[in-house]
């Protein structure tokens, strides 16, 4: 493909054997044609290398990368989206579907509103059959402020689905994309909510499918869950809690947010380091001992 596709989809993907024929079928049967899929296959150890390669035969939009090892989650996201060309972006995971009109639906709110950086369908969970268990409205920011933006995307109460919508490909390029940490998809998201506002596409849908081999499943302990982001975690303690609130601290600095704003968010920073201060003291006594700690951000107090 020598033409820039209007949009890059990117698939990090790991021993998906089961689900990544739905998830390429939902993708290619979208009415917005004009994309290319960017897959990166983790060393994976089923037989998610063999499907994959037989859907790119079939498809000159996909084109597939095979790693020799594992690079770790975070590598691997941040791969697809190094390698995209186009001006919108988008993660797709292997386990999940969208309504057809999808990617058509999103992408037309980005080229309308200049001030949208992120479009996501409306969220919807099925379970390993596909039948729905709930689904979320997660309303529009049209006149959010930005610190009212961030704060909303640095709480922990929230899952990060959005985090899959369609992105300004200009606007991933000012962050620091994943980083190797538990949780810094949030992370992201808060950098996002500093460069604009975000939109829900309500009339179609993303269907997040929650099923036993979904990661935050198989990767439940806190110390693995850093280890599945970067292999070279293990055995490391990796104060994500830390690292977390100082990339938000540096990236609300560096914005070209107004002072006033500024102000605001780093007001926000403070009280959510209150409300986390517990986190905070078992990392530093982890740390102390050289021992990962066992929870999670997101674990209530």
């Amino acid at each position: 493909m020598s033409k820039r596709p209007l949009l890059s989809l990117g698939m990090p993907i790991f021993n998906g054997e089961d689900y990544v024929r739905e998830a390429l079928d939902s993708l290619l049967r979208q009415s917005l044609k004009d994309f290319e899929l960017i897959i990166s296959d983790n060393a994976s150890t089923d037989r998610t290398l063999e499907i994959c390669t037989t859907y790119a035969g079939r498809d000159e939009r996909i084109r597939l990368i095979a790693q020799d090892t594992n690079l770790g989650a975070a590598a691997n996201f941040n791969l697809v989206f190094r390698e995209a060309r186009g001006p919108f972006f988008k993660w797709a995971a292997h386990d999940d579907t969208l309504d057809p009109e999808a990617l058509e639906a999103c992408v037309a709110v980005l080229e309308d509103n200049p001030e949208v950086v992120l479009c996501h369908p409306r969220l919807v969970d099925v379970d390993a059959d596909g039948v729905v268990l709930r689904e979320f409205d997660r309303g529009n920011e049209d006149k959010a402020a930005p610190h009212g933006r961030f704060w909303r995307k640095i709480l922990g109460d929230h899952n990060c689905a959005e985090i899959f919508g369609v992105i300004r490909s200009s606007a991933l390029q000012e962050t620091k994309l994943i980083r190797s940490y538990t949780d810094s998809d949030r992370t992201l998201l808060g950098e996002l909510a500093l460069l604009g506002r975000f939109e829900q596409a309500s009339r179609v849908r993303f269907y997040r499918r929650i099923h036993p081999g979904k990661s935050d499943r198989v990767y439940p302990g806190f110390a693995e869950r850093s280890e599945w982001f970067d292999p070279g975690n293990r055995g490391r303690v990796v104060m994500s809690g830390w690292r977390q609130q100082g990339n938000w601290l540096v990236a609300v600095l560096r914005s070209d947010l107004a002072i006033r704003e500024k102000g605001r968010c780093l007001y926000f920073l403070a009280k959510l380091f209150k409300w986390r201060r517990k986190l905070y003291l078992r990392e530093l006594g982890s740390a102390l001992l050289h021992r990962p700690s066992g929870r999670s951000l997101s674990t209530p107090e």
